[in-house]
C-alpha cells in the first residue's frame, strides 16, 4: 500500500467517523482495550441507585449515561470546549449536575457531595476529589472510635466558643456563642446544648429543643462541625448520635430541621442520615426547605 492508496483510507474514514465526546461507536470490533479489568463492571459492583455519583473528565456523557444511574443523583464535570458543548447539549436538559471544570483543578462542588466518583482516564486532583467524598463511618461510632457527645458546662464552654466554620457557611449557621445564647434564651423550651468531642478535643456543638406547636417534635436548630474535622464524617456520625439520644428518650415522634436550599452540603448530611422533605415552605423562611427524621421509618 502507498502513501496515496493509505491517504484515501484515511479520507474515507474521516468521512463516516462521528467522533462527539468519548463516543466510539464506528470503530466498536476495531480495536482492543489492554487493560485487565472491566472498569463498568468494578463500578456497577459498588454503586446503588442512592448514591450521589460524580464522572470526571466525563467527555460527552457517553460512558456516564451508560451505566443507568438515577439523573437526581448524577454530576459530570468536563473542560474540553468541544465536549462541554455536547455535555450541556444532551446531560443539562436531563438534569444532571453537569460543570465546566478541569480534574486536575478545584472542584465546583460542596465537601461530603458524593458517595462514588469515577474516572476512567483523566487527570484527578487527589486532594480535592477526596474532600467531596461523603465518608460513611460506622452507624455505632461511638463504641469504636473517640467520637463523643458531651454536656456544656461552665468548665468546657470556652473550648466551645473557639470553634470555627468556613467562610462560605457563615450565612447558614449562627456563632458558636450564638448557639450557646440560643440555649439559654429557650430553657422554657427544654432547650439542650450539646457539645461534641473527639476524644477530649470539642469539634462541634448542636441545639435542640421541643416544639409543641403542631407537628409536635423535636427541633434541631443549630448543627456545627469545626472546619478542622469537616470532611472526615465526623457531621454524619454525630448527627446519628444524636438522633439516636433523641430516638431513646422519644417524647415526640420526628425531629425537624430547617436548611438553606443552598446549603448544598447540610443537606447531603441531612439526607444521608434520612431526613426527608417535607415540601412546607415557612413565609419567614423561603429560602428554606422544612426536613424531618421520623424515627418509625428507621
Amino acid at each position: 500500500m502507498n502513501t496515496e492508496q493509505l491517504k484515501e483510507i484515511w479520507k474515507q474514514e474521516e468521512a463516516v467517523a462521528h467522533i462527539h465526546g468519548w463516543d466510539f461507536s464506528h470503530i466498536h470490533g476495531r480495536y482492543e482495550e489492554e487493560e485487565p479489568w472491566d472498569f463498568r463492571e468494578i463500578i456497577q459492583k459498588y454503586r446503588t441507585d442512592r448514591m450521589k455519583l460524580l464522572d470526571m473528565e466525563t467527555g460527552g456523557g457517553e460512558f456516564l449515561l451508560s451505566l443507568r444511574h438515577p439523573n437526581k443523583n448524577t454530576a459530570a464535570i468536563e473542560a474540553y470546549p468541544p465536549s462541554v458543548k455536547l455535555c450541556r447539549e444532551v446531560l443539562l436538559p436531563l438534569e444532571i449536575d453537569f460543570k465546566e471544570a478541569e480534574g486536575a483543578g478545584r472542584f465546583p462542588f460542596a465537601d461530603e457531595s458524593f458517595d462514588m466518583v469515577t474516572n476512567r482516564h483523566g487527570d484527578c486532583n487527589a486532594a480535592d476529589s477526596f474532600l467531596c467524598y461523603e465518608v460513611d463511618l460506622p452507624t455505632n461510632l461511638e463504641d469504636e472510635t473517640m467520637l463523643k457527645l458531651i454536656e456544656v458546662n461552665e468548665e468546657n464552654w470556652l473550648a466551645f466558643r473557639n470553634l470555627s466554620i468556613r467562610e462560605e457557611q457563615k450565612g447558614f449557621l449562627d456563632s458558636p456563642l450564638g448557639i450557646l445564647a440560643r440555649g439559654y434564651v429557650y430553657r422554657n423550651d427544654r432547650a439542650r446544648v450539646i457539645g461534641i468531642a473527639e476524644d477530649d478535643t470539642v469539634i462541634g456543638v448542636a441545639l435542640v429543643r421541643d416544639l409543641d406547636d403542631e407537628p409536635a417534635c423535636y427541633d434541631l436548630q443549630q448543627f456545627m462541625v469545626d472546619a478542622r474535622f469537616q470532611g472526615k464524617g465526623c457531621g454524619t456520625a454525630a448527627l446519628r448520635m444524636i438522633l439516636s439520644e433523641l430516638e431513646q428518650e422519644r417524647k415526640y415522634d420526628c425531629v425537624e430541621v430547617c436548611v438553606k436550599k443552598t446549603d448544598a452540603a447540610a443537606l447531603r448530611v441531612y439526607e444521608k442520615a434520612g431526613f426527608v422533605d417535607t415540601g412546607y415552605i415557612d413565609e419567614d423562611a423561603p429560602d428554606s426547605l422544612n426536613l424531618m427524621y421520623h424515627f418509625s421509618d428507621h
